[in-house]
């Protein structure tokens, strides 16, 4: 057997480092921030404490991680600019977040538990916010499109119905009215 090479090497360590994101966003999402151990992720990730530690100095480093990928993939496509009608626009991000909601509910869940506890929110809102602002700024400008006076505020009432609909729907998915919610949400702002 040969030795590994430098990028055999790499793509084992890209392989560990997702693993151990994979079992923090279960632990963080299972048990909420301070709950969750260290030695809970190690665990959950099948390796020791020391290797974990080998990746992500502490804790909070891990979670700040795991927010960022969970909001890379919980927000895609929505800052996507194009050059479709606002109604068409607006009408896609609505079934784009119901999608969403049903892809992954790991991340929705660390996501909602993360901004009910106001530390934890503090650890992460910088890097939060660096996300959702282009996101919430393309979305207010469809509100404009629209004809809204105040789009911005607008757009925070979305934004608002949006999470409502995301944290009853991760309580109890299979009662949720997901298709009415949809319906309702394209008759408000006239998008049928």
């Amino acid at each position: 057997m040969s030795p590994r090479t430098k990028e055999q090497f790499e793509n084992i360590r890209q392989e560990r480092k997702q693993q151990i994101l994979d079992a923090a966003l279960e632990v963080f999402a299972t048990n909420g921030y301070y709950k969750a151990s260290i030695s809970q992720i190690a665990k959950e990730a099948n390796i020791s404490k020391g290797l974990l530690y080998n990746y992500f100095q502490n804790k909070e480093e891990l979670l700040k991680q795991v927010m960022a990928d969970g909001l890379v993939y919980l927000l895609r496509g929505y800052g996507k600019k194009t050059n479709e009608p606002a109604e068409l626009k607006l009408k896609k991000m609505i079934e784009q977040s119901f999608i969403m909601m049903d892809e992954d509910h790991k991340h929705w869940q660390l996501y909602f538990s993360t901004m009910m506890q106001k530390a934890v929110q503090e650890l992460v809102m910088g890097e939060l916010m660096e996300s959702v602002m282009p996101i919430f700024e393309n979305l207010a400008n469809i509100f404009g499109e629209l004809g809204y006076e105040n789009k911005f505020q607008e757009a925070q009432l979305f934004a608002g119905m949006l999470d409502g609909f995301g944290m009853n729907y991760l309580i109890n998915p299979q009662t949720f009215p997901k298709e009415y919610c949809i319906k309702r949400l394209c008759e408000i702002y006239h998008l049928n």
